[in-house]
């Protein structure tokens, strides 16, 4: 899988709740990330555009046994996308990382 076919699938998943163009969106490892009670926060510097092939190698190679992607929403409307990468595994021919997605419905607040 590429960079281009796992922006596809994760706005497909995203689909089922809310149109999303993925194109200019930001990311941020999950582990940065401080679930509260009424909100999430994370630092802004934590945040990264995934911009290229190279930037995605990371996460995709090799291959892993799955990708958690979740959608968040500044309280200004900024799209974040939080990623979740499992452990490596060893995909037959033809198959690829399942991406599970999911939005979140607490604003998230950068600090």
């Amino acid at each position: 899988m590429n960079r281009e076919t796992a922006l596809e699938r994760m706005e497909a998943g995203f689909g089922k709740w809310i149109a999303v163009d993925l194109t200019d969106v930001q990311f941020v490892d999950e582990a940065d990330l401080s679930f509260l009670r009424d909100h999430i926060t994370c630092r802004r510097e934590a945040l990264t555009a995934l911009a290229t092939e190279d930037d995605w190698r990371p996460l995709l190679e090799p291959t892993k046994a799955w990708i958690n992607a979740s959608l968040l929403t500044t309280e200004s409307g900024q799209r974040v996308v939080s990623l979740l990468v499992g452990p490596p595994v060893k995909l037959g021919p033809g198959e690829a990382p399942s991406i599970n997605t999911s939005v979140e419905p607490r604003p998230l607040r950068l600090c």
